[in-house]
């Protein structure tokens, strides 16, 4: 009776200090796993390359987790061999005892013995005393609770992995059909497959905006101010809209929201032809566009992302000089005039710049050959920035905007 008395004591010292080692694993908290998931979490852009990377880190923390419980395992049962029976001394099916094989063996059978507690597999190893055996319920308790959690999650995303190809298939499957049943010519029906099938390969690179949900949380002046943020780079290429976001910010920023729209556009599409009334600025967000001007004598030019055109419709009444075709599949970034002015009238000061300028257009187009008018007309005064601040009311002080 002593003596069993004396093996349970040591058995529970052993838990008791095995307790204490475990209290080790707080220090992972160090590492500050969470912050620096988050920022590989922000370097990846596509929603497969994320499902996939949730899948492998949810695999990792299972091989993590079963590793420190592997050296427990192993750590209890040679604690324990010293005064009893235990799992690494005993001899199974007529092997040596595992604490006399390589470190190799060792460890791979804890490791072995580790992951049974967490899948419905099982080994010849198995609890030898007090000790080893209350350690393999408390595992199996944490492992009902985890394992669980980790599968749920692990089907969760494969499920979801699988969906984004399973539903572009039968997306396509069912536009082939609704194209032969209403007897779409094949060449156009090329077109269209072609062009939705590069855009469903760029929405699987890109997280689109209409995908984040949580965006229809935000409160107005916060969609205004993403909106610009979207366009800053794109209008400010323009010196007068640059003029202005240095003065009165929130002005560009309302206007981004009331007067810009994106429309995509596929190869061989045509925005606009010669002749057609003007109802829109363009900038060219994407891809590649060739304007052809009516005018024999002037060259046609290729247009790509940055480069504006249709300005003249902002200040005056205009038809198109010239068509203007898609070269490659992109965006045009659309101002809309009315929407356009209707903002500016809101505030004295852009409205008196805007009509400055507009008068300074207007008198450099009309100053131009009729011969090499175009959409695309641009003089460099207009882009002088210290010319168009000159053309602000005195009251604007250029050196406290700027600071």
């Amino acid at each position: 009776t002593q003596k069993v008395a004396e093996k349970d004591g040591d058995s529970v010292r052993v838990v008791r200090s095995l307790l204490r080692s475990l209290r080790c694993l707080r220090l992972l908290r160090l590492l500050k796993l969470q912050k620096l998931l988050a920022m590989v979490y922000d370097l990846i852009d596509s929603e497969m390359t994320f499902i996939a990377f949730t899948c492998a880190r949810l695999v990792f923390g299972i091989f993590v987790l079963t590793h420190f419980i592997a050296c427990a395992w192993y750590y209890l049962g040679t604690s324990m061999a010293a005064s009893g029976p235990s799992w690494t001394s005993s001899e199974t099916g007529g092997e040596a005892a595992v604490q006399d094989r390589d470190l190799l063996y060792r460890y791979s059978t804890s490791l072995h013995w580790s992951l049974t507690q967490f899948t419905p597999a099982s080994m010849e190893i198995t609890a030898r005393n007090t000790a080893e055996r209350a350690f393999s319920i408390m595992v199996l308790f944490f492992s009902l609770l985890v394992f669980s959690s980790v599968i749920g999650q692990v089907t969760t995303s494969m499920m979801s992995l699988q969906n984004l190809q399973a539903c572009a298939k039968k997306d396509f499957w069912r536009l082939r059909r609704f194209l032969r049943n209403r007897q779409v010519p094949p060449a156009s029906r090329t077109r269209i497959i072609r062009y939705l099938e590069s855009q469903v390969y760029k929405d699987r690179g890109h997280v689109q905006q209409k995908d984040i949900k949580i965006l229809a949380l935000l409160s107005e002046p916060l969609r205004n101010l993403l909106s610009w943020e979207l366009h800053r780079r794109l209008l400010t290429k323009h010196r007068l809209f640059d003029v202005l976001q240095q003065c009165i910010e929130p002005m560009v920023v309302r206007l981004t929201s009331v007067a810009l729209s994106v429309s995509a556009l596929a190869e061989q599409d045509v925005p606009f032809c010669a002749g057609e009334s003007a109802e829109r600025c363009l900038f060219v967000v994407s891809g590649q566009f060739l304007y052809q001007p009516v005018q024999e004598s002037q060259l046609q030019r290729e247009l790509s992302g940055g480069e504006w055109l249709v300005e003249a419709c902002l200040w005056t009444e205009w038809h198109h000089l010239g068509t203007m075709s898609t070269l490659q599949a992109g965006e045009l970034c659309q101002l809309h005039p009315e929407k356009f002015a209707d903002v500016m009238q809101m505030h004295v000061w852009p409205w008196d710049l805007c009509q400055r300028y507009a008068s300074d257009f207007l008198e450099l187009l009309n100053a131009q050959d009729v011969s090499r008018r175009s959409d695309m007309f641009w003089h460099p005064k207009l882009q002088d920035e210290v010319h168009i601040k000159n053309l602000c009311t005195p009251e604007i002080d250029w050196d406290d905007t700027a600071t």
